[in-house]
């Protein structure tokens, strides 16, 4: 029997997605076009101008974080006091700077009005450097007051987090998902992913998703804090279509529907799910 290692056993859509400011609409709508999200959302634009920004720093708050496991360096995932850009561009500003570098979601005044009324909604201020002489508009990094989580990963045995050449455990480190498909002992491929098992027989198999939270970390908010990025529920992105705001990419986050927390939350993720 194969040993696999996984965090999503029945993955659903619809519900949760991963907020973007669409840099790629601003400068190469084609390319965005051929590479939209199977599930999730575009938006569609207005009369963009082509400003984007580009991260100069971002003032963390509280001491640093590491992984209680394996003491991972995690910093991305602490909040920010105060973020810097870089604008870059010409013509007039839309509602959203989209973001080179990082995922940070930047929004104008009036986004934030219309996303202050959603539960969780939190706006860091920024400031925007221009080389240019042109006004710049305010911008807030919106954030969510709630950390959400991925679903944690779950060892189909024992085996599972252990190298199959030399014994060397673990190959993921179960707390934070930080690991090898080479052992960090004898530095053999020790894990692949489903489609090459069969050019790699006898491997663990790495089933891991990277776009699956954990419903036990939710607390309902509509808009919750995910690392330096956020997450959405399908109301914010309906409020976002709705007033026509862009360029942003809603990209669909699963949710594992095995997750004991699925009972507590099912009526509301069903109302969320019929959201248009």
């Amino acid at each position: 029997m194969a040993q696999d290692i996984s965090n999503c056993e029945n993955a659903q859509h619809g519900v949760f997605f991963f907020l973007t400011a669409d840099w790629l609409e601003v400068v190469d709508p084609e390319e965005r076009l051929r590479s939209a999200p199977k599930h999730g959302v575009l938006s569609k634009s207005r009369d963009i101008g082509s400003w984007y920004a580009q991260l100069l720093s971002s003032g963390y708050e509280g001491p640093r974080l590491t992984c209680a496991e394996c003491r991972r360096n995690m910093d991305m995932n602490r909040p920010s006091r105060k973020v810097t850009f870089e604008a870059f561009g010409d013509g007039k500003f839309e509602d959203i700077l989209p973001d080179e570098d990082s995922r940070m979601f930047l929004v104008s005044d009036r986004v934030k009005v219309l996303l202050s009324k959603f539960k969780g909604a939190k706006f860091v201020p920024t400031e925007i450097q221009c080389q240019q002489d042109d006004e710049i508009p305010r911008f807030w990094s919106l954030r969510g007051s709630h950390r959400i989580s991925e679903s944690k990963i779950k060892f189909s045995s024992v085996a599972a987090n252990s190298c199959v050449h030399c014994g060397a455990s673990p190959v993921i480190c179960a707390e934070c998902g930080f690991g090898s498909h080479f052992c960090r002992k004898c530095k053999k491929r020790t894990a692949c992913r489903p489609a090459e098992i069969e050019k790699l027989p006898g491997l663990i198999v790495d089933r891991r998703r990277n776009d699956c939270i954990a419903l036990s970390s939710w607390n309902g908010d509509d808009i919750c804090a995910f690392g330096t990025s956020v997450i959405v529920t399908k109301a914010v992105v309906a409020a976002l279509q709705k007033a026509k705001v862009s360029p942003f990419l809603a990209d669909s986050m699963a949710y594992d529907a095995a997750d004991k927390s699925t009972i507590k939350w099912q009526k509301h993720l069903d109302e969320i799910a019929k959201k248009k």
